[in-house]
């Protein structure tokens, strides 16, 4: 074996998407992009960028599982690979953006930092309930939804301290 063979490819890692698709050939002048085509429904991309196809496996094909559809849905809302650079190939090299930081400068704190921690009272536990089963029932919405987790992360949002009821 050469030293180059085991010299390490520079660059950003490969983004989690890319288990989804077929990669095509590389585009010329094109700084690294590839042509692909989609594994569920065969779309095919002359020049494939990430953020172009998670959004075609979240939103628009047609023929993608829903457990792949979950987890490309957390994968855009977590933000988990954070793949600004939207090409495949790992041998280019990526300028790094800098980004800047909100600085946390509160000497004081405030009510609503602490009030979150209190448990929610069996009153109000009952009123959410309540409302939560007439919203379900008068919209028509499924009780399955209840246990769906952007659903549970909504609620938790709201109120940090309230357990929502199984269907």
């Amino acid at each position: 074996m050469s030293s180059s063979s085991l010299r390490k490819v520079g660059g950003r890692p490969i983004s989690k998407i890319w288990e989804w698709f077929v990669k095509g050939d590389l585009v010329p002048n094109s700084k690294g992009y590839y042509s692909t085509t989609c594994s569920f429904c065969e779309y095919h991309w002359f020049t494939a960028k990430v953020a172009k196809l998670k959004k075609h496996l979240a939103y628009e094909c047609t023929k993608v599982d829903s457990d792949t559809k979950i987890s490309i849905l957390m994968m855009l809302t977590n933000n988990c690979d954070d793949s600004e650079d939207n090409s495949y190939d790992t041998s280019t090299t990526s300028t790094t953006k800098s980004k800047k930081r909100k600085s946390n400068d509160r000497s004081q704190t405030h009510i609503d930092d602490h009030y979150e921690n209190f448990p929610t009272p069996l009153g109000k536990e009952d009123q959410i309930n309540k409302a939560l089963a007439k919203m379900f029932v008068c919209c028509n919405l499924p009780f399955a939804l209840i246990e769906h987790p952007f659903f549970i992360e909504f609620v938790k949002t709201l109120c940090a301290t309230y357990n929502l009821p199984s269907r």
